[in-house]
């Protein structure tokens, strides 16, 4: 169906959502449930992405009015798809949809931050020997600075890295 990828399934993450529709307390729920995944691309009829791209999905009506992400093969618009670059397991890559598209809707629609403001972050520990803290900054894409705190000496190369 063109404007629609089909995704071979190789990993999925699990949110708070699903386990109400195990439960069955949630009000739509598909025959297959799964809201996110991670995969390579099947088919694309419309061809948005190539066979064999490595791709996200979520939402859309996956899990939802779709059959979702629970299963070996799932068809979702190509809209709610975006190609990944990205050596990660499949497992680790499986836990940053869901956690990209909440980061995103609370910066950009919630708190509607825009180009030039600043976001801070703070990462606590309440450890003694690690007492200390240090700061980063980084520029993202949309112009925006980002300041990360931390006082917990592990996280200190982590966040350096990655801020």
């Amino acid at each position: 169906m063109a404007g629609h990828v089909v995704i071979a399934i190789k990993a999925f993450g699990i949110n708070h959502a699903e386990m109400h529709m195990r439960r069955g307390e949630w009000a739509e729920a598909a025959q297959v449930i799964g809201i996110e995944c991670v995969g390579l691309v099947h088919s694309c009829p419309g061809g948005e992405f190539p066979i064999g791209a490595k791709v996200a999905a979520l939402t859309g009506g996956l899990g939802r009015t779709i059959n979702g992400s629970y299963a070996e093969y799932t068809r979702v618009r190509a809209s709610n798809v975006a190609l990944i670059e990205s050596d990660l397991p499949w497992a680790e890559l499986a836990a940053i949809p869901e956690t990209y598209a909440t980061a995103w809707t609370c910066l950009f629609r919630n708190l509607e931050i825009v180009r030039g403001q600043t976001l801070g972050s703070k990462c606590f520990c309440t450890t003694a020997e690690n007492s200390w803290e240090t700061k980063y900054e980084k520029r993202n894409s949309h112009g925006n600075k980002h300041e990360a705190n931390t006082s917990y000496a592990a996280l200190t190369p982590l966040l350096a890295s990655n801020v």
